[in-house]
């Protein structure tokens, strides 16, 4: 299906008297992405925000693509979400079955 991809008059989230906006949408309150670079100083509280506002986001929008660029030394987020039984895979299960979709990508 064609969607429109814009940045524009963003439908934002309203959350103890803030505004909260994703980075994009797709479609008509269809899709939010918000994107965060995790670096070694930053990667917690990147980790933390970006899920408080894919929260947010999916009282506005049907799904929240969350996207993480992992910048740190050692990949350690990319590293932890790889294939297999492990909390984080359980974790980003449980995201999807909310219709959050957790993404890290480990740039080259």
């Amino acid at each position: 299906q064609d969607l429109e991809v814009t940045n524009k008059n963003i439908h934002s989230a309203e959350f103890v008297g803030e505004t909260f906006r994703p980075e994009f949408y797709m479609g008509n309150k269809t899709c939010a992405v918000e994107c965060k670079r995790l670096t070694d100083k930053s990667a917690k509280a990147k980790w933390k925000e970006g899920l408080a506002q894919a929260l947010l986001y999916s009282e506005v929008y049907k799904a929240v693509i969350l996207v993480f660029f992992d910048y740190t030394k050692k990949a350690n987020y990319y590293g932890h979400f790889g294939r297999g039984n492990s909390i984080e895979s359980r974790f980003r299960k449980k995201m999807r079955d909310n219709n959050i979709y957790i993404v890290l990508l480990k740039p080259v």
